[in-house]
């Protein structure tokens, strides 16, 4: 189910890149946006399947009462599934044109929406586990209807609507050739490495990068991804002191065993380079994805998680006998490596040639849609 939600997420960002760049250049291009957006949807159901996933779990050797819930649960999370499809575009949408206040307020009326809903299918209705997955299911529902309502009768988005069309081939083909990558990139990073904070630096940066090479500013560009990694320097530096300081009390808020917090604090050192070095590589997976350079993230993602990383890790943690400190340390190497073969590309980027090609595209698009 994670895989999904971040193929979904993958897709979107080839629709956000399209759109940020339209955005630049000046060209408003969301016809072509919604008819990716159609697109988007039935790519996430053709990669979404749950069925059969609790004999999958069975013969990974999961209790099969365990596996039987999981895969009941898993099966209704799948409604939820399409309205995230919905949503994530939508959310590309918005924010490519800085509308952050009506994701806010929508994102707090889904929350509001959900709570009672949840409480109500569990505890009320007696659905347990399921309850609780159909309710994420209709909450995600609710925030594509409001998003899409907003879309659709917001004088904010007045200029950038776009009547629906039903000419898809002539996008379908440019979608999978950023989309794909784009979803690749993204499955193909280490799940435990993505935090809220370094997130939203990279979003904003790459949004910044994107508007500006389609503008033709190609010195914004890159001053934006300076200022975003020197911003991610900063609350680095604050969150890993902070953190490094309190290593030997932050695991008595896991447990209460001595062993516990004494393993939690010989892991504390592996947990900040571990977030610094997540903060760098988001911040510079976002300017590869957003100049058109999605193959070389993917491929940076294989290379550097699966090819290294793992068997550093599987190395360093059965072979050498470091365990849970092998096993992430390895995932360390990863980001390590990830983090250099990103700053030697994009510290060699003509910038100028990347806005020149920005604009092309933009243009090719269009005459591809006139």
């Amino acid at each position: 189910m994670e895989e999904t939600e971040r193929f979904v997420f993958g897709l979107g960002c080839e629709i956000e890149e399209s759109q940020r760049l339209g955005l630049g250049v000046g060209k408003i291009m969301f016809p072509e946006k919604r008819r990716r957006c159609r697109n988007n949807r039935p790519a996430s159901e053709e990669h979404h399947c749950t069925f059969g996933e609790d004999e999958l779990l069975v013969s990974l050797g999961q209790d099969p009462d365990i596996s039987r819930v999981a895969g009941s649960y898993a099966f209704w999370l799948i409604p939820g599934l399409f309205g995230q499809a919905i949503v994530i575009p939508l959310t590309r949408y918005l924010q490519t044109q800085a509308l952050v206040l009506p994701l806010l307020y929508t994102a707090v009326a889904t929350l509001l929406f959900h709570v009672p809903v949840c409480w109500t299918m569990v505890s009320v209705f007696g659905l347990g586990s399921n309850g609780a997955a159909m309710a994420i299911s209709v909450s995600f529902w609710f925030y594509a209807l409001i998003l899409a309502c907003y879309v659709r009768f917001s004088t904010s988005c007045e200029k950038t609507r776009g009547l629906i069309s039903d000419d898809f081939v002539s996008c379908v083909k440019q979608f999978f050739q950023y989309g794909i990558p784009s979803a690749a990139m993204v499955c193909f990073t280490t799940a435990a490495l993505h935090y809220v904070i370094p997130g939203g630096v990279a979003a904003a940066v790459s949004t910044r990068v994107s508007n500006n090479l389609g503008a033709g500013n190609p010195r914004v560009a890159r001053l934006s991804v300076l200022l975003g990694l020197c911003l991610w320097l900063v609350e680095s530096i604050f969150f890993t002191t902070l953190l490094f300081t309190c290593k030997n009390i932050i695991g008595y808020a896991f447990s209460n065993s001595k062993e516990v917090v004494d393993y939690v604090a010989d892991l504390a050192p592996l947990l900040c380079l571990s977030f610094i070095l997540d903060g760098f590589t988001a911040i510079l997976n976002g300017v590869a994805r957003e100049s058109g350079w999605q193959h070389i993230g993917a491929w940076n993602n294989v290379v550097a998680y699966y090819l290294i990383g793992a068997p550093v890790g599987v190395y360093l943690a059965f072979y050498r006998h470091f365990n849970g400190k092998g096993l992430w340390s390895g995932v360390v190497v990863g980001s390590a490596v990830q983090a250099i073969v990103l700053s030697i590309v994009i510290s060699s980027m003509n910038w100028k040639e990347q806005a020149e090609k920005a604009r092309k595209r933009i243009l090719s698009s269009e005459k591809g849609l006139s």
